[in-house]
């Protein structure tokens, strides 16, 4: 499973996680210590244009979204990414 697609597919368990009242799932550390947030801002990090696959980037885009909206986004980051 490539990064993208587990970050999408958290951030998608967590939406439904929510919306069954659960609001802890967002703020949850695995046990390597990373969060939705934090694996979502290493993926950020890559340059899809490096492996060839600047086509997964758009994946991203909901997941962004999503952090930037439970999360914030004080230093425009997610805004920025979005943008591009």
């Amino acid at each position: 499973m490539s990064l993208i697609s587990c970050s999408t597919c958290c951030q998608t368990n967590a939406r439904l996680s929510t919306y069954a009242g659960n609001h802890a799932v967002w703020n949850k550390i695995t046990n390597e210590g990373s969060t939705i947030k934090t694996a979502l801002d290493y993926a950020m990090t890559l340059n899809a244009a490096d492996s060839n696959e600047t086509f997964y980037t758009t994946e991203l885009y909901p997941s962004v979204a999503a952090v930037g909206a439970i999360y914030g986004d004080p230093e425009g980051k997610y805004v920025d990414f979005l943008a591009k």
